[in-house]
């Protein structure tokens, strides 16, 4: 099977690992379950579900490059619709320090673009290729916000360009994949 442009969008909740070893009951789960939803469901670019990671979603597009203007929508909104269910969660807590830790839960976007391809495994879409690993290390970047949306260079260099718009610009050195720029928008 032929290699393909595939974009790759991953929201990924912040604090998550805080939250379930601080937590250890049945209900840090079905929060978690909550938000995993929200993002699910708030899926405007009609993106397709890859994985869903404990944390994080993995949705890609082998047919579409959203511009980076509907990139930022599709971030805000979902990030809009999480934190609404964030605000649900801490109003049916009574504990103290849990309510503290959904209160430093965040939410980080990463957006890339490159080669790969999809591979039907047990009737299961897994995405294959070098753009998937440096996707997921890119989840594991310096940046010290807990809100953002990093679109890495390859993608920003390729969707279509946002006026007016002010971004951070920023790079890391991965274990095996080397360098890769990219840009950030606040949230």
């Amino acid at each position: 099977m032929e290699e393909k442009n595939i974009f790759m969008y991953i929201p990924d909740i912040t604090g998550y690992t805080e939250l379930i070893t601080s937590w250890d009951d049945p209900r840090s789960r079905k929060f978690v379950e909550r938000i995993l939803k929200a993002i699910v469901d708030h899926n405007e670019l009609d993106l397709t579900v890859s994985d869903i990671m404990g944390d994080a979603v993995f949705f890609y597009s082998t047919k579409q490059v959203p511009g980076i203007e509907q990139l930022i929508r599709q971030s805000s909104h979902i990030h809009k619709a999480v934190k609404e269910v964030m605000h649900e969660l801490e109003d049916e807590l009574q504990d103290k320090k849990l309510k503290d830790c959904i209160r430093n839960l965040g939410l980080k976007f990463i957006a890339h673009l490159g080669e790969g391809r999809v591979s039907d495994i047990d009737s299961h879409s897994q995405i294959i290729g070098k753009a998937v690993i440096e996707s997921y290390k890119l989840l594991k970047n310096s940046i010290p916000l807990s809100d953002y949306l990093l679109m890495s260079d390859n993608y920003f260099a390729t969707a279509k360009a946002a006026e007016g718009l002010n971004f951070l610009s920023g790079k890391d050195d991965f274990e095996h994949v080397g360098e890769i720029s990219y840009k950030i928008y606040g949230l």
